[in-house]
């Protein structure tokens, strides 16, 4: 099995410089370790809950911040010592935390403490690293899709299918009215469950069957999803189902060995974007393209996954051991 990689949280909070006229802003960057809250320097995913709380799926369990003070909540025991991938919250009270490993238990808190699920119980499961996991609900139900590098394992009415399917074809997923939109080295694919309860897969959607790094959704008023998309060598964003590449010339490494890559969008606008080995920032008005790496003071060059919050700061996963407090500032280009 591929190595967990240890992962530092970063709090990127941005404030709006009037020194520059392109929008350019400071970065001020406080890092948060075993050091200074955490019980662990394995995290994996960020997400914020509706008390405005950050949470952490890390491996010892999750970690919650309030913006004063931390909470370590221990989750792993002999049934799963590598922790969990991410947090789902699915608007309706409860508390999903998908594992790292497929044949380890989804953790469910519903208001009365956590319950175990297994991932297609009676069923022999793969031991698989998780790409990633997304639920929906359908006819009140809850649907839950949990992707790995060669099945898709789909929960419907708390009944498990598992779909085989090519090594990589699909690495993200974000969940959008009844759809699941599937990123990976199919293109990016629609999942919707058919009207016979069973899932059914559509490939090429905005006519993209070249492989896709990951997905992100914007939050817009509008019914069809605007979709950020990360390919190799380029990114863009699918809006009324077509595909607009942004003008912008950068290399994003594929590393095979484990499938971090990140694409998301600030509340200014910004697009964020990269993996575990660089990381680039966008600025949809000026056009500037922007490397966020060690010398300009972040703590490394990529990052594993980032998160926005409802202030606008930008939270990235960082693979570095080191604790920094640098202040960088971030000019156009």
């Amino acid at each position: 099995m591929r190595r967990y990689t240890s992962i530092l949280i970063v709090l990127i909070a941005f404030a709006v410089s009037a020194g520059f006229a392109q929008r350019s802003a400071n970065y001020s960057i406080t890092n948060y370790n075993i050091g200074n809250g955490l019980a662990t320097n394995k995290i994996h995913h960020a997400v914020q809950d509706s008390l405005h709380r950050m949470w952490f799926a890390t491996g010892y369990g999750v970690s919650i911040y309030d913006g004063f003070k931390w909470e370590n909540i221990h989750l792993t025991d002999n049934q799963n010592n590598a922790g969990f991938k991410k947090i789902i919250f699915d608007g309706r009270g409860n508390t999903w935390l998908i594992p790292v490993v497929s044949n380890h238990r989804i953790k469910i808190d519903k208001g009365k403490g956590w319950e175990d699920l297994l991932i297609a119980p009676g069923s022999p499961v793969e031991s698989e690293l998780i790409n990633d996991g997304d639920l929906l609900y359908s006819k009140g139900k809850p649907v839950l899709l949990i992707v790995t590098a060669n099945n898709l394992y789909v929960m419907i009415s708390n009944k498990w299918t598992r779909l085989p399917v090519k090594e990589e074809a699909y690495r993200s997923v974000e969940a959008f009215g009844d759809s699941f939109f599937l990123a990976g080295e199919e293109g990016l694919s629609v999942l919707k469950i058919g009207d016979n309860g069973n899932p059914v897969i559509t490939k090429g959607f905005a006519g993209i069957n070249t492989p896709i790094l990951a997905i992100g959704h914007i939050e817009k008023t509008s019914p069809s999803p605007a979709i950020l998309v990360l390919g190799h060598g380029w990114a863009g964003e699918i809006a009324d189902g077509k595909l607009v590449k942004f003008d912008v010339n950068m290399m994003v490494d594929e590393t095979r060995s484990m499938n971090f890559y990140f694409i998301t969008e600030d509340l200014r606008g910004s697009v964020y974007f990269g993996n575990k080995l660089l990381k680039y920032s966008y600025d949809r008005e000026s056009g500037s393209l922007s490397h966020l790496s060690k010398q300009r003071g972040f703590t490394s060059d990529g990052a594993t996954s980032t998160f926005v919050d409802t202030e606008g700061n930008i939270w990235f996963c960082e693979s570095s051991a080191t604790i920094q407090a640098t202040p960088s500032t971030r000019s156009p280009g």
